[in-house]
């Protein structure tokens, strides 16, 4: 039965990325768990659009096994000085 939500260790992550981080480059790893026991225990990461800034998400992958969160797109402080997902 697949009945208790996975839990973050945090909250909210924040992380500074300069500008000029090339594309590919590690930013995180997001961590969660689950109380759910065998197959319903498994987690899959995956980043959505936040409601203030829904195309920031295009600028960063998410490794839906590992959690890990990577650069995708160029990034450009002129065209935003903070990125946000969720």
């Amino acid at each position: 039965m697949n009945d208790n939500a996975p839990v973050f260790d945090r909250r909210q992550y924040a992380v500074n990325v300069s500008e000029a981080a090339p594309v590919g480059t590690a930013l995180l790893t997001l961590s969660a768990s689950d109380a759910d026991t065998a197959v319903n225990a498994r987690l899959s990461y995956r980043a959505e659009p936040h409601p203030a800034a829904p195309d920031d998400v295009k600028l960063f992958h998410v490794d839906a096994e590992r959690g890990l969160v990577l650069v995708r797109a160029a990034l450009d402080r002129e065209l935003a000085d903070r990125l946000r997902l969720q």
